[in-house]
């Protein structure tokens, strides 16, 4: 009899693993927790029934909802990859590199000739007035980038300006007008030959409740440029002053 409760005993063990197995859970007897008494209790607790977290070991088979947890991580990080690829592709088309231009690209234009002048270290008789105060002397410019940025910065392919201007071509001359008056380039024309960019004319304008201001530039490749400008600054009155550089 006693063997046969023995055998019975062991069965119903069997079947117990069995569950836990197929559950994914560790049977107790499996299970090793390296617990060190302690002054509160048997095993660290107060009432010496828990164990402190810094001594717990539980060798545990990965559930069912672990996996599913490592499932959605990798769906996540694939995703977040997919939209850093993607962004590039999703930038307006006037961002994009190598975009058409709707406009003369007085920018490009600019940055070519400040390159050739460069190469060549151009020397210019520069003359500056300054409220009627006239300076003239033979330079060599060391920045033609700084010399000639107002005729950079007055580039009107900005996204912002997109469809802003009429254009209006006639007799080898380029014309283009805004219509919206709180744009700082208002207006510029350029004269074209069979050889090229005869000459280029910018008229910008600024007003606001601080001060306003006027400019005129001018530039004929290879022979001279002009810089005119008119600022009124509230309370502090108003200056003028021109810059006309004759290549040598």
């Amino acid at each position: 009899m006693l063997i046969s409760q023995n055998i019975l005993e062991n069965k119903i063990c069997n079947m117990r693993e069995g569950f836990f197995l197929n559950s994914g859970e560790t049977h107790p007897r499996h299970r090793t927790d390296s617990r060190t008494p302690s002054r509160e209790g048997s095993f660290g607790g107060i009432d010496g029934g828990e164990t402190h977290p810094r001594h717990r070991t539980d060798n545990r088979t990965p559930s069912k909802e672990g996996n599913l947890n490592a499932l959605v991580a990798w769906k996540s990080l694939a995703i977040i990859t997919l939209i850093v690829f993607l962004l590039p592709s999703c930038k307006p088309d006037n961002l994009r590199q190598g975009a058409a231009k709707q406009y003369f690209d007085i920018k490009g234009y600019f940055e070519n000739s400040i390159a050739k002048l460069e190469r060549k270290q151009q020397t210019i008789t520069k003359t500056v007035v300054h409220n009627g105060t006239s300076e003239s002397k033979k330079v060599e410019i060391g920045n033609w980038k700084a010399e000639l940025a107002l005729f950079i910065e007055s580039d009107i392919n900005k996204p912002a300006w997109k469809g802003l201007y009429t254009v209006q071509d006639s007799a080898g001359t380029t014309i283009y007008t805004a219509t919206d008056p709180d744009i700082r380039t208002r207006r510029i024309a350029i004269g074209k030959t069979a050889q090229g960019i005869k000459y280029i004319s910018i008229y910008n304008e600024i007003n606001n409740v601080l001060y306003s201001t006027r400019e005129t530039l001018n530039y004929i490749p290879d022979s001279v440029y002009t810089i005119e400008k008119y600022q009124k600054v509230r309370l502090l009155g108003a200056n003028t002053y021109k810059i006309t550089g004759k290549f040598n």
